[in-house]
């Protein structure tokens, strides 16, 4: 029996394969298959009480590296795919807006975070509409090697310098209840949007703008 972590399941696809996404839907038993599991959340807990049961292997295919119980290291393995440091996945990243060659780009992009990929084309494609459009139907809806072929395939490359995401700059005002940071129009919104601004009254009446009734108002609507 032998539970194994890795971010890339190629080498494990031969022979008989069992392939499941998000949790253990087939019982590890059937004897020279490997079963290989798809999931970004890791119970480690759930997995350690299928180790009596793994008749071959089961392979878990994961971005995040997991924390072995010290009693368990012998009976689990670590890929060196998980082994990677944080500051080669540029090296991965920097192809998608830059080489021709996109077979070589997508199969770079196993084990690179999908967050981390994401703001680098937001930084580096803010107009790449389309792009967006098919990420928003496949990340985190279907397993992650769609989006890696959306980004290898339909992300254009040109010559130029990648830029880097920019942080966020703290903010010293308080956080809304109602509105996103990113919201550049809320002050005008809570001000003038009376359907908003009832909204603001029941969930957060402590962000009801100065100068407003703290009660409900109601609202005249045309048939």
């Amino acid at each position: 029996m032998t539970l194994i972590f890795t971010a890339d399941d190629t080498p494990y696809k031969g022979g008989d394969v069992v392939v499941m996404y998000k949790s253990i839907t087939y019982p590890p038993t059937a004897p020279n298959t490997t079963y290989i599991l798809h999931t970004n959340k890791v119970v480690m807990s759930d997995l350690i009480e299928w180790l009596p049961l793994i008749s071959y292997r089961l392979v878990v295919v994961t971005d995040k590296k997991p924390t072995i119980p010290k009693h368990l290291q012998d009976e689990i393995v670590i890929h060196p795919s998980l082994n990677k440091d944080k500051t080669n996945h540029f090296n991965a990243i920097n192809p998608i807006f830059r080489w021709s060659d996109r077979l070589r780009v997508f199969n770079g992009l196993v084990g690179v975070p999908m967050p981390l990929i994401l703001a680098f084309l937001k930084a580096n494609r803010t107009t790449d509409i389309e792009t967006f459009r098919r990420l928003a139907k496949s990340t985190y809806t279907l397993p992650e090697i769609y989006s890696q072929a959306i980004l290898a395939y339909s992300v254009q490359p040109i010559s130029g310098r990648v830029e880097w995401p920019k942080k966020n700059p703290k903010s010293d005002e308080p956080n809304s209840t109602i509105f996103r940071h990113s919201d550049e129009y809320q002050d005008i919104i809570s001000l003038y949007a009376e359907d908003v601004l009832n909204v603001i009254r029941v969930i957060a009446p402590e962000e009801v703008p100065k100068g407003q009734p703290k009660r409900q108002t109601s609202i005249v609507e045309w048939l």
